[in-house]
């Protein structure tokens, strides 16, 4: 860390940031935050990155029983649903995804905080080697896809990457994502992954989301960010340029959406 800081933050004048993917170094009063201060870097008052991490070890009953008396009872009403979930890594399972995806950002309009590029993870899925790619679950309900997930695992730890949940699925109040929850932890004991990570949980931002990954009984965990630079215009800076770009990528993106749906709207009229 005294390197770091010596070469990049005084010796080239940047602005160095290190996000530190280890639980421990979040609390203040842990040696891995020490280690950062004693090196002059200094800790970002909020956790760049909150998740939830299960604990996936323990038997199928005992997993069940550590969820939230609501998240259980919502998976029950989805057993009783006859919905049927299957599997799979080609386009054609992504493509389900992508058309359950595109009906949910029609319906939330999360652009604002989550705008991913989807084609450039089903670009990496083409180069991925077998045993590492993505498994698309999907949810069907008399044989009309009604929700998908997106999953990766590697080492011991299993990652919910992405979910959509379509019209029908709500329409119809078939709680089909607590049933895809569900297999996914069932599919990951049986690969022998220990942990399932569900990526993201903002009560702020995505309230509705954050509250239902936290009915899964899992371990809330904040990820550490640190900061040093030596020039002090040049941080305050980066920090203002780097909203002032978020912003902008979603504004072109929105603008982008509205452009394809009126062009699409066009196109059916004439």
């Amino acid at each position: 860390l005294q390197a770091l800081k010596r070469e990049y933050a005084d010796k080239r004048g940047l602005f160095v940031r290190v996000r530190c993917f280890d639980p421990s170094a979040y609390p203040q009063d842990t040696p891995v935050h020490a280690a950062f201060i004693a090196a002059g870097f200094q800790a970002q008052d909020k956790p760049y990155y909150m998740t939830i991490l299960m604990d996936i070890s323990p038997s199928l009953e005992t997993l069940r029983k550590n969820l939230l008396p609501r998240w259980r009872r919502n998976l029950v009403k989805a057993e009783k649903n006859n919905l049927t979930v299957r599997w799979g890594m080609g386009s054609e399972h992504y493509g389900v995804f992508r058309a359950l995806s595109d009906q949910m950002f029609d319906r939330k309009h999360p652009e604002k905080w989550f705008d991913p590029d989807f084609e450039k993870y089903w670009a990496i899925q083409d180069r991925l080697p077998e045993d590492l790619k993505m498994a698309v679950v999907i949810c069907e309900s008399e044989g009309e896809p009604v929700a998908a997930n997106v999953l990766c695992a590697m080492g011991n730890t299993g990652m919910y990457l992405f979910g959509a949940t379509g019209e029908k699925g709500v329409r119809d109040n078939l709680y089909a994502a607590y049933l895809l929850q569900w297999a996914c932890i069932q599919w990951l004991k049986d690969k022998g992954y220990a942990r399932y990570d569900l990526r993201g949980y903002h009560p702020e931002r995505f309230p509705g989301v954050s509250q239902f990954k936290s009915g899964m009984g899992g371990d809330i965990v904040d990820y550490a960010e640190f900061r040093v630079c030596s020039n002090r215009l040049v941080g305050p800076l980066i920090v203002w340029a780097e909203w002032a770009a978020l912003r902008l990528r979603w504004l072109k993106s929105f603008l982008k959406k509205q452009l394809d749906r009126q062009t699409g709207a066009s196109q059916a009229a004439s």
